[in-house]
């Protein structure tokens, strides 16, 4: 009769075998090629959602998901949001437009069967003539007994336009009548979307250099509200006790639908939803006193509530 500990050892093997095979896949995914793709026909700063629907056969044991991208991506796995920062990946003033990427592990998003992949894309900054290069994915991990499975972006991915883009000035504009489908459900929305333009040269791991686990990275690290929010003849100012260096983010209840409103630095155009909320994806300024301004349609009153969202490495104090 086996002792206990032997017999747990001979019952956990396996599973030790399985994780070693894993570990062996992720080393040697580490030099692959992949197809960079676009989303056909943007408008110039326009942003973009890409799809696609991974088949597996069952729970996988690891799974990692490499973006690489020209611009900024948020990944989400079966409508999760798995990216770890905002804007990313990070970028200096002189990386604009280099191609960059992170690793993500996404594992805990995946199940067997049908499993949505999105991204959203937006440009660094604007150009008139969008990249042909946005976006270039690769999908790898294994299953309990240490097969293996693999995906790249190619031609079987679909694309649309989102509802927000950035201007030639820098701001963002975005139309909240543009539904944002994260895909939760593999079927749902695709009548809206078309298939993508891939590039005949194929994106090499060799072409990229990925950030280390301390590289900067960008948070939302503390969100403050107004001291006072001022009724005037345009609309609204709201007055902050500090400057700070962000996103604003704007809820506003019983807006018309289409009504147009700006706020600092970001256009908006209203859905008609009873609550609706504001902010951009890309640009990130300095705030302090805000400006709420709009058509004729817009009442000081639709403004329910305003946020400011400071942006920036964790372990810098914005205060300081």
């Amino acid at each position: 009769m086996h002792s206990p500990s032997i017999h747990n050892t001979h019952r956990r093997l396996p599973l030790l075998l399985a994780s070693l095979l894993c570990h062996l896949l992720s080393m040697a995914q580490s030099d692959f090629r992949t197809p960079w793709i676009s989303c056909p026909d943007l408008a110039a700063g326009e942003q973009a959602w890409f799809r696609e629907v991974v088949e597996l056969d069952e729970r996988p044991a690891e799974a990692r998901l490499t973006l690489i991208t020209t611009g900024y991506g948020e990944l989400f796995v079966n409508g999760w949001n798995v990216t770890t920062a905002v804007r990313q990946p990070y970028r200096e003033d002189d990386d604009r437009g280099a191609a960059l990427g992170i690793t993500y592990d996404i594992t805990r998003y995946l199940g067997a069967g049908s499993n949505v992949v999105a991204i959203h894309y937006s440009p660094a900054e604007w150009t008139e003539k969008p990249a042909d290069r946005q976006v270039a994915a690769h999908l790898w991990g294994c299953y309990s007994n240490g097969s293996p499975f693999a995906l790249d972006s190619d031609d079987d991915w679909l694309c649309r336009p989102a509802a927000k883009r950035l201007l030639k000035s820098g701001d963002e504009r975005i139309d909240g009548r543009v539904k944002e489908i994260r895909d939760e459900v593999p079927t749902y929305g695709i009548a809206c979307w078309k298939p993508v333009m891939s590039s005949p040269a194929a994106f090499d791991a060799d072409d990229y250099d990925e950030p280390e686990d301390h590289s900067p990275a960008d948070y939302v690290t503390h969100i403050v509200i107004p001291d006072y929010l001022i009724p005037t003849h345009e609309g609204m100012s709201c007055v902050f006790s500090m400057g700070f260096n962000g996103w604003l983010r704007v809820t506003l209840r019983k807006a018309k639908a289409g009504m147009k409103i700006r706020i600092d630095d970001t256009e908006y155009i209203c859905s008609g939803a009873f609550d609706e909320q504001v902010c951009p994806f890309v640009a990130v300024r300095p705030h302090r006193i805000v400006h709420i301004v709009g058509d004729a349609n817009f009442k000081a009153e639709m403004v329910h509530s305003v946020e400011g969202l400071i942006i920036g490495p964790r372990d810098v104090s914005p205060f300081e």
